[in-house]
């Protein structure tokens, strides 16, 4: 009534001429970037900013302001008296009370947000409608911003569907040139390395430390962290696998296209630009095992959500070890209520988390079977119980490995406990004996103790058996005969929880030839220092560890079997290696013939075709010719548009980049030209050329 009643009074005194409405209409896209296992796929759709505030300016005022839908379609209403010059900018900024509000801005001032803006209308009047059209940000001109929008809003969405409705903390995204290389998050801050605006996966793991720091907590103590490191901190293992996991499940949630696959790329523009890729679903190329490894810490997560009908690389089916799907929200309910309460946040606290009967998330016997299938053991061993010397095994010495985990579970309500594992051996005077650990996994810091026959006193112990070496080591020989007991334990640790391989034999005529530390029992080739269990795998095609496998836990790339030796191999005959250390293997696959050295693939577009006077027509070869030889055919036509019934084959299997034409059009008509390069593949004939739209063009065959 206030209003009404004043502008009653303005109007009757003649003080101010009266407000107009008009409105203003348009709509907002992108340019995104679809990607692959390879990178960039170049196909480059438009899509809607969603969901983002707009603005009506002049000046340094804002006139009106509104919110684009899900099209990208915006309508708003602007009250004005004056006639004003004024544009529209659409912010990368989307506002909510019910769920993750998110800046996309070039640096850190609430300002500096990134937005897209219309032309200027100039004196546009008070009572005109306006619309804008449709106005598209592209790469490198705010394309990468509103992706960056667009991709945490879904992430806000998930985190939504996960929480329900309710205010969130405002997550901020800096993306400049300026940017580092690497992208980080802090607090409710992430920045995007410089080239990273099209990289969906990584944007979602730096949203999934958002996430942690906002709804759950986490314990990492930062520092680089590598994929294919298999022995990280558990907590940042943990932490990095976490953010991994749960940004793939955005994509997973939305149905989006390989959304098991975590892609990073250079950035550049057009197909490729790959910088590295790995499957969560299968850890290629990263394999480790254990809770020390951030790519297992997500596979294990990914595993208890992911299903069947999941679009990842292998669609309509799963591990048949993989029994768990859809367990987004016993997820949530260990995140948010167990993880946030607790201390050294790791893999072996999500899983008491989920057990703890205030959860109590149940399924037992599935989070076993992912948990083993990927190297975490967090489950009594077969010798359990064992924690006493009453209770202790009698084992005969020898060079097989007894297999233990640091998990106990006497009331049987399956949190773990603290382990300790003792077994009995017979001893005979004067003979020495070699009592250690070996394979450790997921932080399962050996100690050991080697007790005498009252199975108190201590005869000898040993932590670390080396000062990088977690796994230990003793070596003893009794004055007497008489029972001994072995004790091993967790040394003091982030965790209690672990794996272990536990031997006891007897130090026979055993020798260490190249002193590594380790003797020819347990050295595979005790005749190369750099050889031995726990040393560092290296790619050479050599089990540098000792633990049966030849290099393992390397990121390892496909190589393609060369029969004809010219560099390009069989696309059908593939190998994953960490580099090229097989011979006949090389790295280019597509060989259309692997047994003819003089082709390995169809040819590419013929360039630069020209006139060089009256009748000579020449041309450039193709940039990928295919083969040693190619040969071309001449096609013209009395019509751009037909190739087919209007043309006719001038050359035919020619080898020269030249051929003659002294044929005139009569006047009024035109002659039009394609070059068609081809070589003794099965579909040797090159392309010939795209239409405006992309297709290919098509042409009648030679001869």
């Amino acid at each position: 009534m206030k209003r009404l009643a004043l502008a009653l009074l303005l109007s009757a005194c003649g003080a101010a001429p009266g407000l107009a409405d008009y409105a203003v209409s348009g709509r907002f896209l992108y340019v995104d970037r679809e990607f692959d296992g390879s990178g960039f796929t170049g196909v480059e759709p438009q899509l809607p900013v969603r969901f983002a505030d707009v603005q009506v300016v002049s000046g340094n005022k804002i006139l009106g302001f509104g919110v684009t839908d899900g099209q990208g379609d915006f309508l708003l209403v602007v009250q004005s008296r004056t006639t004003q010059d004024i544009y529209v900018r659409c912010l990368a900024r989307h506002e909510t009370s019910t769920g993750v509000p998110i800046d996309v801005r070039s640096g850190n001032q609430s300002g500096t947000v990134w937005s897209i803006a219309s032309q200027t209308y100039s004196a546009h009047p008070p009572n005109l409608d306006l619309s804008v059209g449709t106005l598209v940000a592209v790469p490198g001109s705010g394309g990468e911003a509103f992706n960056i929008l667009d991709v945490a809003e879904m992430g806000g969405d998930y985190v939504q569907f996960l929480r329900g409705p309710g205010p969130a903390p405002l997550y901020t995204l800096v993306y400049n040139a300026s940017n580092p290389n690497l992208s980080s998050t802090s607090g409710s801050t992430t920045t995007v390395r410089t080239s990273g605006g099209y990289d969906d996966t990584v944007i979602l793991h730096e949203m999934g430390h958002y996430v942690t720091n906002n709804f759950s907590k986490s314990d990492s103590p930062g520092g680089a962290n590598h994929l294919s490191d298999c022995h990280q901190d558990l907590r940042l293992a943990f932490e990095e696998g976490h953010a991994t996991a749960w940004g793939l499940s955005v994509r997973r949630h939305f149905n989006l296209p390989h959304s098991s696959l975590y892609v990073a790329t250079f950035g550049q523009p057009g197909p490729g630009s790959l910088w590295f890729t790995f499957d969560n679903e299968t850890e290629e190329p990263f394999i480790c095992s254990g809770a020390t490894s951030e790519m297992t810490v997500s596979a294990s997560l990914w595993d208890m959500m992911d299903g069947p009908a999941t679009t990842d690389e292998t669609p309509g089916v799963d591990e048949p070890w993989d029994l768990l799907q859809d367990e987004d929200a016993g997820y949530w309910n260990v995140m948010t209520q167990y993880i946030r309460t607790t201390t050294n946040v790791t893999l072996e606290k999500f899983w008491d988390g989920w057990f703890t009967p205030n959860i109590g998330d149940g399924h037992y016997p599935e989070m076993v079977s992912i948990f083993r299938t990927l190297g975490v053991e967090y489950f009594p061993d077969s010798y359990e119980p064992d924690d006493s010397v009453s209770e202790a095994k009698v084992i005969v010495p020898g060079p097989y490995l007894l297999h233990q985990t640091y998990f106990a579970d006497r009331n049987n309500d399956l949190l773990g406990e603290p382990d300790t594992d003792i077994f009995a051996f017979d001893a005979a005077g004067g003979t020495s004996y070699t009592i250690e650990t070996l394979n450790l996994l997921s932080d399962a810091n050996t100690a050991l103790d080697l007790l005498a026959s009252d199975g108190v006193t201590v005869l000898a112990s040993n932590d670390n058996r080396s000062a990088n070496d977690a796994s230990s080591l003793i070596t003893y020989t009794p004055p007497a005969s008489g029972r001994l007991y072995v004790r091993s334990y967790h040394a003091p640790d982030v965790g209690i929880y672990g794996s272990y391989d536990l031997r006891v034999h007897v130090n026979g005529p055993v020798v260490d030839n190249d002193q590594d530390g380790y003797t020819s029992d347990i050295d595979c080739n005790d005749n190369n220092p750099a050889v031995h269990p726990g040393a560092t795998e290296v790619c050479n095609g050599v089990d540098d560890d000792c633990n049966g496998l030849v290099d393992d836990g390397l990121q390892t790339f496909p190589f393609y079997h060369d029969a004809d030796v010219d560099t390009y191999g069989n696309t059908a005959v593939m190998i994953q290696s960490c580099g090229s250390i097989f011979p006949g293997y090389v790295a280019t696959g597509g060989d259309c013939n692997d047994a003819d050295a003089a082709v390995w693939a169809t040819p590419s577009e013929v360039q630069n075709l020209q006139f060089t006077d009256a009748v000579t027509l020449v041309w450039s070869a193709p940039s990928v010719p295919g083969s040693t030889t190619d040969l071309y055919n001449v096609i013209r036509s009395g019509s751009a548009s037909d190739f087919v019934s209007a043309a006719t084959c001038l050359a035919t299997g020619i080898t020269g980049p030249n051929t003659a034409d002294a044929a005139v059009p009569t006047p009024g008509q035109e002659f039009f030209y394609l070059i068609g390069a081809q070589n003794g593949c099965p579909n040797g004939q090159g392309l010939l050329g795209v239409q405006s739209d992309g297709t290919p063009i098509t042409a009648r065959s030679c001869p």
